[in-house]
């Protein structure tokens, strides 16, 4: 009886926590290692842990760096990011932040104006990129499966935020999760980057419909530009020369958000969330690309013929 009380004792002193032992510095570098619900849930464990959790070295691993993002001005890493999530759009159980890039916001909004002017019709945002604060799902290796129901469900919940719902009777192609799932592809850096040319370069009433033999940026296998585009291809052939664009896609932005996009990724899934193309009724095709760091979403508007 002894030694089993003595048994019994030693089992309880092993489910102490052991680290108490631990300095900070040590416990810090453990949280360093650890995803971002791991971080979350062990704040809730005690003081300490949540003293730990909040340091700015755990919490600077998760703010998105990149070239032309502006960062919420806080005193610590961790209310940097709890500004970009409380501002950021819920997907399942993934968080996005939109508009990280003043210039592609400002962009998009000349161009909507410039359009709008010129469709005679009010033009939705063309372009909106988000980063990716918590990525939960294997988008770029499952999110074609509809086998899994939790991709299903995480692909239904981007098709109802962001999937054209009006008319679906109409719409013989593209109703829901599994359809659009079907209707998409996995997609490689260069086709990632012409889709982004495409949707803010090359819309139809504007360029194709005026000059149907214009050139397009050339990209290479890693998604850069192979030459740079001569602004004369945005002069309106029918008028004079006043009637340049100035919403041309310039080499800052495009690199801007091709390193965010792409990153250090080498795998990419191209959602079609709506069948414009097939669609009479429809002026309006929306298509996302989704990468491990972030996600572009793109409106493609065909304008009256």
């Amino acid at each position: 009886m002894q030694d089993s009380d003595s048994h019994s004792v030693s089992g309880t002193e092993r489910k102490l926590d052991c680290s108490s032992t631990l300095p900070d510095e040590i416990l810090e570098k453990i949280f360093l290692e650890l995803p971002l619900y791991d971080v979350m849930k062990l704040s809730l464990v005690c003081k300490r842990w949540y003293v730990v959790s909040r340091s700015n070295s755990v919490w600077q691993k998760f703010i998105p760096r990149y070239p032309g993002i502006h960062q919420p001005k806080t005193d610590t890493q961790y209310d940097v990011f709890r500004k970009l999530w409380l501002n950021s759009l819920q997907i399942g159980t993934e968080r996005w932040f939109p508009n990280p890039l003043p210039e592609l916001v400002d962009y998009d909004a000349a161009l909507r104006e410039e359009e709008s002017k010129e469709s005679g019709e009010t033009v939705d945002s063309k372009c909106v990129l988000y980063l990716r604060l918590n990525p939960v799902y294997p988008f770029t290796t499952d999110g074609l499966n509809t086998e899994d129901p939790v991709m299903v469900e995480t692909v239904q919940a981007i098709f109802d935020e962001f999937g054209h719902v009006e008319d679906l009777e109409d719409n013989l192609f593209i109703r829901d999760a599994k359809s659009a799932m079907s209707h998409s592809d996995f997609v490689d850096k260069q086709q990632s980057m012409e889709f982004v040319v495409y949707c803010l370069e090359s819309q139809n009433f504007l360029e194709v419909k005026r000059n149907p033999h214009r050139d397009f940026p050339e990209l290479d296998e890693e998604g850069y530009r192979e030459k740079i585009q001569d602004d004369q291809n945005f002069v309106d052939d029918f008028e004079d020369g006043s009637n340049q664009r100035k919403n041309h896609l310039n080499d800052e932005l495009f690199s801007q958000i091709r390193t965010i996009l792409l990153d250090k990724n080498n795998d990419f899934v191209s959602y079609c969330l709506d069948d414009g193309c097939y669609r009479g009724t429809c002026p309006y095709a929306r298509n996302m690309v989704v990468s491990d760091t972030a996600v572009i979403f793109c409106v493609q508007y065909y304008g009256n013929s």
